[in-house]
């Protein structure tokens, strides 16, 4: 099923937001970080999913708090990242309840504190507060193991995302499982749980394999070959391979193959499309919609009878 990231509309209000990719055809929706929460918000989703019959996900840092931003972080040393983390995570199940949405995804951490900076989009690093990857690595399983069974018995899934290296920072690898082995070692941990998988994330992919010498494309599908089980996600969009800047992707994108090579596997899990507005405009994301319906649209006619792309 592919969606659409609520980071493509430059709206701050999230009915707002929602009314601005209905009318782009859209139906199948990843609320994301780039949403601001008003008086009445959960009744504005509840009544526009109805209206519109919307599908729903939830990635990171959503719902967001009311007062106060921060980075979200798994691995943070600190207790008062800690608990922010936990308390946005809590919500966020507490809205999938709602909602009865299937699936929460999130980034998988840092061993640094990242401070937001503007509306929690762009950040900086504090450079004095790094601590050790070993550490963070033990913080990050911990938490995710504290959180498990919340999903488990709602039947929900939880996803964690690839990363990439920080291109403003000293030694540029403050993330976690930005690295190959560093992502297999997560897909082997997760094999203990049925509810804990991956979110593929190619455009981090394609920075990390920037920074640290690898194939990215080769890496993707080496990942769905062999632990297709374990993908509960893909986002998809395209860089330089210097910074994570979320365009659209073009039709001779390698993402693209990656997703046709594997369609068997892929027509299964949500795709989602994570275009930022700060980085494309409304005709670029109207012109990539098109082009995905191109590519996808005979793949997803032959497996389903439908031709709705976007509502597979």
């Amino acid at each position: 099923m592919f969606f659409l990231s609520s980071s493509c509309s430059a709206k701050s209000r999230v009915d707002e937001a929602l009314e601005e990719i209905v009318a782009f055809g859209i139906r199948n929706i990843e609320l994301s970080g780039n949403l601001r929460l008003h008086e009445g918000w959960q009744e504005d989703i509840a009544f526009l999913k109805n209206k519109y019959d919307l599908n729903f996900l939830i990635h990171n840092y959503f719902p967001p708090p009311l007062t106060e931003s921060f980075v979200l972080n798994l691995a943070s040393n600190r207790t008062d990242i800690k608990n922010k983390t936990f308390k946005l995570i809590s919500n966020a199940i507490r809205f999938m309840d709602d909602l009865a949405i299937p699936l929460y995804s999130i980034h998988s951490g840092h061993h640094i504190n990242v401070i937001p900076k503007a509306n929690n989009i762009a950040f900086e690093l504090d450079n004095n507060s790094a601590f050790d990857k070993t550490a963070a690595l033990k913080i990050f399983y911990e938490n995710i193991e504290y959180f498990l069974p919340a999903f488990l018995k709602r039947g929900y899934k939880f996803a964690i995302e690839n990363f990439f290296p920080f291109r403003f920072s000293k030694e540029r690898d403050y993330s976690l499982m930005s690295r190959p082995d560093e992502i297999l070692n997560f897909i082997k941990f997760s094999e203990k749980y049925d509810n804990l998988g991956l979110l593929l994330d190619l455009g981090h992919l394609n920075v990390a394999a920037h920074n640290f010498g690898f194939d990215a494309e080769a890496f993707a599908q080496k990942i769905l070959s062999n632990y297709s089980d374990k993908i509960f996600e893909l986002h998809l969009s395209e860089n330089d391979g210097m910074a994570d800047s979320h365009r659209v992707n073009k039709s001779n994108s390698w993402q693209f193959n990656v997703l046709k090579e594997h369609f068997q596997i892929i027509r299964y899990i949500p795709v989602v499309f994570e275009w930022h507005s700060n980085t494309n405009s409304k005709e670029e994301f109207l012109k990539g919609l098109e082009i995905v319906r191109e590519q996808f649209e005979n793949l997803i006619f032959a497996n389903s009878g439908k031709k709705e792309v976007f509502a597979l």
